[in-house]
Order: C-alpha cells, then structure tokens, then sequence
C-alpha cells in the first residue's frame, strides 16, 4: 500500500542557515523560499526528488523525534562528498544496510543538530 516517503518536516532554529547548509552541503533545492519569507506560506521546502519533500519549519527543536535522514547519490557523488565533507564527518565511510540492502555511509549533523546520513549503494 505504501509506495515511498512525501516528505518528512524538521523543527529548525534558523531557516535561512538550515536552506544554506542543505544547498552547501547536500546540493538539495528550496522551494517556496520567497513566499515563506514574505510570510505567505508556512515554511520551506527542500526538494530531495521529484516525489520527495523536507520541510523546514520554524519552532526550536526538542527532544529528539528523529533519529536522522539518509539521503542516497550514487558512487561518484558519495566520494565527492566524503572528499569534499571529510571536516564535518563523524562516522565513516562504513559499510551500512538500508533500504537496497548493504551499501557505503556517512553521517553528518546540520546546523540544528539533526543527523544525516550520505550513502550509495
């Protein structure tokens, strides 16, 4: 019944150095950034594909509700980014399982702290 994630939404401290860092690090898009910042729509979104969605919204995160996001690129994208990310890794590359089985990780934390992981398959 279930066909994939929509979109999953983080609590963030700031927006605008939320949006950096996701464009800096991880190369995902903004969406509705001028309208949120007009006050016309209730946050940001970051496109990850054409089917997936990560909301920023603004409120100080609390407690710990997620463990972290893995985002997937393949072979060529995951060690440009543990070449070019190497200062802001804190675990691996490690061998790693997800959702197509057993494939090469790393995690990294955003401004607000949320772990995030970068692998390939």
């Amino acid at each position: 019944m279930i066909s994939g994630i929509d979109h999953v939404v983080l609590c963030v401290s700031d927006v605008e150095r939320s949006v950096t860092w996701y464009r800096d690090h991880l190369g995902l898009v903004a969406e509705r950034l001028e309208e949120w910042r007009a006050g016309a729509a209730p946050f940001v979104s970051l496109r990850v594909d054409a089917a997936t969605l990560i909301d920023l919204l603004a409120d100080e995160p609390s407690g710990r509700n997620v463990d972290h996001v893995a985002f997937v690129t393949d072979r060529s994208g995951f060690d440009a980014f543990v070449a070019t990310h190497a200062d802001i890794i804190e675990m691996g590359p490690a061998s790693l399982f997800g959702a197509r089985g057993q494939g090469d990780g790393v995690y990294v934390r955003d401004p607000d702290g949320h772990r995030v992981e970068v692998r390939t398959y």
